[in-house]
């Protein structure tokens, strides 16, 4: 074997039957190695490490980044700053902790974090656990909108 050569061959199998090259440093077979890695899912090692957290710490870590990336905005929340509630506070539907497919009707009693000023970031007593649907509501309208929505529903009803 050269000195500095990151790759050696016996031209004999390794214990899995290839006949590859093999690592300088360990002595690994290239093709078991590819295999290995293969299992792993293509993942990165950060990847790894995030799908192995609960999913609140997932939420925690999704708005974090957001803050970093995008918005610039101050961060100081944990998960045991947050309450995390069975029924959404604004809903009163049932809340499902963890991921599901998109357009399913449990897609939307995910949870979510809602700040309720946007423009004070993640920060403790700002952010709150609702419901996906709940979040993407008050994302979409305003206040008076929806105030004026309730006013037609009722008076439509008979309900003044």
């Amino acid at each position: 074997m050269k000195e500095g050569a990151k790759f050696y061959s016996t031209g004999r199998p390794c214990v899995n039957g290839h006949i590859a090259p093999r690592y300088a440093i360990g002595r690994a077979c290239t093709e078991c190695t590819r295999a290995y890695h293969k299992t792993l899912r293509g993942r990165t090692t950060s990847e790894r490490w995030f799908n192995s957290l609960p999913y609140q710490e997932k939420l925690i870590a999704w708005a974090r980044r957001r803050c970093k990336y995008r918005a610039r905005l101050e961060f100081s929340i944990t998960a045991a700053d947050l309450s995390w509630p069975t029924y959404c506070p604004a809903l009163g539907v049932e809340l499902i902790y963890g991921t599901r497919t998109k357009g399913s009707e449990e897609f939307w009693r995910t949870v979510t974090l809602d700040r309720l000023d946007n423009s004070k970031g993640y920060v403790p007593g700002n952010v709150f656990a609702i419901s996906r649907l709940a979040n993407t509501i008050k994302a979409a309208y305003s206040l008076e909108q929806l105030s004026g929505v309730v006013r037609y529903m009722e008076k439509a009803r008979g309900d003044f």
